[in-house]
């Protein structure tokens, strides 16, 4: 115990030898001590390069201190099974203040099982590099939970580490970071200089970031951004960001400067982004903002954004400032978009839109979005542009997903998504439906705010060759009521050919009805392009195939240029 009245400072004018053998150094008792730190350990008066501590044994703990003002970091561990609790990292006593140490916070360095934080976290800001490296494929099993990474004491203000929140890297693998919201095992990671959680290098493998707050304060209400994505991925690691929205099993995601998730590279493949929140609050209601898109998948292979409903899976990803999901390059191929609600409110009801597509698809190919059955339906409505929209890119597959209605499938007014439905624009060999029910979109009520050019269910665009267009719901909601899209139920301008609309029997039936409530365009069906083929649909008629009130399409069942084939078995109000 140290006499007098704190705080109490340990002014080191040298540097401390690396601690070897099991120890504990317990400042929590200390007289006075009611709750922070009072004991500070200070490296501003060490001449040359020095750590905190240099912690080489295994089985110790940490606890209670103040780490701060030393030339390189705080806490170096190169050992297992240690724990580091209650401790200010970075600040001065107050936690209000930065006295960073000159690199890392804490780092990892091929060392297991180690506990950073836990029923009582650590205060881990205003270090010069990042809040906590991990770093090596030796540095396994270790868990950072219930810790303030970027802010002060009171979770309210930035004071941000100079790099990262958290860094893991070079192969450091199956490390958790978080636990389950709401309990104390949640970390507030926010207003680090860079990245929320980045996660790089080949060999960075099956690591979790599960229940955390990641560019909120910590109420997850108000933003307090980190400067760049609120998690990274890239140079070949493979990760799992959140599990399940089930029992605290996810990640807040909002407010951060650029993508709430950022996933990039050739090599960058088979990470799971599921059940977490981006771009709205704590309760998936108000709108905080990332100020890109949602997730960003970057030439990167065979990711997964969400997953089976049913299991929580599925991402609530609105409000953001671009899109919800953008998927581009070539390098992004197979790609998987399962059972999100893309632009909602945590109902699947409210608007609450991406400001520009719900889902972006440029220059990627086999992208897969919805699947057969509900568990893998995506809801798409709300959204300031497009519901989806398909650029330059090849072997889209899109099934199953309402697209305008709400997650009951139902026609409501604010599930529109302005520009319309889908937008298929350069793109070959694009799926969309399918000739079972599971495989059907509904695809209605989408608006046409933008201006004429806007609002079909289905537009193809600019050369878009070899696209299927069956089994789906045009204009129709899921519960069988018409909700026009405001232009055309589908439309094809002049540059794109070789299209099919329906197929060769009535299991490719799409029901395409009640089309055209704004604008200049309002057919079901209007064919610019040549050499297109529609047959099996029904055209301004109910599911039954009647001619009732209110299914028509405004403008007639078919605009067609000529030079198309339309077969005999469509029919039509």
């Amino acid at each position: 115990r140290i006499p007098g009245a704190g705080p109490y400072v340990i002014a080191l004018t040298e540097t401390l030898p690396p601690i070897t053998d099991p120890v504990m150094i317990d400042g929590n008792t200390q007289p006075g001590f009611a709750g922070s730190p009072v004991i500070e350990l200070s490296g501003a008066n060490i001449q040359g390069i020095a750590n905190g501590l240099d912690l080489q044994a295994s089985n110790s703990l940490i606890r209670g201190l103040v780490i701060r003002n030393f030339s390189t970091v705080g806490i170096n561990i190169a050992g297992n099974s240690n724990q580091v609790q209650n401790c200010f990292i970075g600040t001065d006593v107050t936690g209000t203040q930065a006295a960073p140490n000159g690199t890392n916070g804490i780092t990892i360095s091929d060392g297991t099982d180690n506990i950073i934080g836990g029923a009582v976290g650590n205060l881990i800001s205003g270090n010069g590099g990042d809040g906590i490296g991990i770093n090596g494929t030796g540095a396994q099993r270790n868990v950072v939970k219930g810790n303030k990474i970027g802010t002060d004491v009171n979770g309210t203000a930035a004071l941000p580490n100079g790099g990262e929140g958290v860094l893991i890297y070079n192969g450091a693998n199956n490390n958790t970071i978080g636990g389950v919201l709401g309990s104390t095992d949640e970390n507030l990671i926010a207003g680090n200089t860079k990245n929320g959680v980045h996660l790089t290098n080949s060999g960075t493998l099956a690591n979790v970031v599960v229940g955390n707050y990641i560019g909120t304060d910590l109420s997850g209400l108000q933003a307090l951004g980190n400067g760049q994505n609120g998690v990274l991925i890239d140079d070949g690691a493979s990760s799992s960001i959140g599990q399940t929205n089930t029992n605290g099993r996810y990640n807040i995601i909002s407010g951060n400067a650029l993508d709430g998730v950022h996933i990039e590279g050739t090599d960058t493949t088979s990470n799971f982004v599921s059940g977490n929140i981006i771009g709205l609050d704590h309760c998936g209601c108000n709108i905080v903002a990332n100020g890109g898109d949602g997730v960003h998948i970057v030439d990167a292979p065979s990711n997964a954004v969400g997953g089976r409903a049913s299991y929580g899976e599925g991402n609530l990803i609105s409000g953001n400032t671009k899109a919800g999901v953008d998927i581009e390059g070539s390098g992004a191929v197979s790609n998987n978009v399962l059972g999100n609600f893309i632009g909602t409110g945590l109902d699947g009801i409210a608007p609450r839109g991406n400001t520009t597509n719900g889902v972006f698809i440029n220059g990627a190919s086999q992208t897969v979005v919805g699947g057969t059955t509900a568990d893998d339906r995506n809801v798409i409505s709300g959204n300031t542009q497009e519901g989806l929209y398909i650029l330059d890119s090849s072997k889209t597959t899109v099934w199953g997903n309402y697209i305008g209605v709400d997650e009951t499938g139902n026609g409501e007014p604010g599930s529109a998504n302005l520009r319309g439905g889908i937008t298929v624009n350069g793109s070959t060999d694009t799926t969309i439906g399918g000739t079972t029910a599971g495989a059907r979109n509904v695809i209605a009520g989408n608006l046409g705010s933008g201006g004429p050019q806007y609002g079909d269910g289905i537009a193809l665009l600019l050369g878009t060759t070899r696209t299927v267009i069956q089994g789906n719901y045009i204009g129709i909601d899921a519960l069988g009521h018409y909700f026009g899209n405001a232009g055309d139920g589908i439309y094809v301008d002049g540059t794109s050919s070789n299209n099919i609309i329906g197929g060769s029997d009535a299991s490719a039936r799409n029901y395409i009805s009640a089309n055209g409530t704004m604008f200049t365009r309002g057919y079901g069906i209007d064919l610019v392009g040549t050499n297109n083929t529609v047959d099996f649909n029904y055209v301004g008629l109910d599911l039954n195939g009647n001619a009732t009130p209110g299914f028509a399409n405004v403008l007639g069942w078919l605009f067609d240029r000529g030079g198309n084939t339309i077969g005999q078995n469509n029919q039509h109000n």
